[in-house]
């Protein structure tokens, strides 16, 4: 079970380490491989589904997610998707490609231990929507639950442009590491 942001004592974001255990989380695998995953969903609270009867590529995608399926996951990009990363990090600015954004996803996994913890709320119209999760990060040793929205664009029902939100930006500006040359 995860805290809430804040929740604990310390800065916001913060999570008590005997509420959030490594096993405990799943999330994007640094590498080709999911075998390090149990594939068990790790929820916090029900998620609030706002999608029509039929599952469209954001939902694939959730779905996808949550289950550590690689190959579904990277089957609803499209081929030239975009994605804007807020912020000041080294990644902040806008990716062109799918290989350039699993490149940017497998490098940010790996620098601080990024996992999905939970996936928070759908919206899937067909056409655009929303991804609400909470994903965990390590942050100068200490694991903390950041709350996130990913925005979709949706063409030919592939994911063609994301933009993704940040709730707590400056404690992923420190798992990631700022821009050369941004300052504090």
């Amino acid at each position: 079970m995860a805290a809430t942001p804040g929740a604990a004592a310390g800065r916001p974001g913060d999570v008590p380490r005997d509420v959030v255990q490594d096993d405990d989380l799943r999330g994007l695998p640094s590498s080709a491989s999911t075998a390090d995953h149990d594939g068990m969903p790790h929820e916090t609270s029900p998620v609030e589904d706002n999608t029509g009867s039929d599952a469209g590529v954001i939902t694939r995608y959730a779905e996808a997610w949550r289950a550590g399926d690689l190959e579904a996951l990277v089957a609803c990009y499209a081929d030239d998707i975009v994605a804007h990363y807020g912020g000041r990090s080294r990644f902040a600015g806008t990716h062109r490609g799918r290989d350039r954004l699993l490149e940017v996803l497998v490098t940010t996994a790996a620098l601080g231990d990024r996992r999905l913890v939970s996936i928070d709320q759908i919206d899937d119209n067909g056409h655009s929507g929303a991804l609400f999760v909470t994903e965990s990060f390590t942050v100068d040793g200490d694991t903390v639950a950041v709350p996130r929205c990913l925005r979709y664009r949706v063409v030919n029902d592939r994911l063609a442009e994301c933009w993704l939100f940040e709730h707590e930006q400056h404690l992923v500006e420190q798992a990631w590491g700022a821009a050369p040359g941004a300052g504090s």
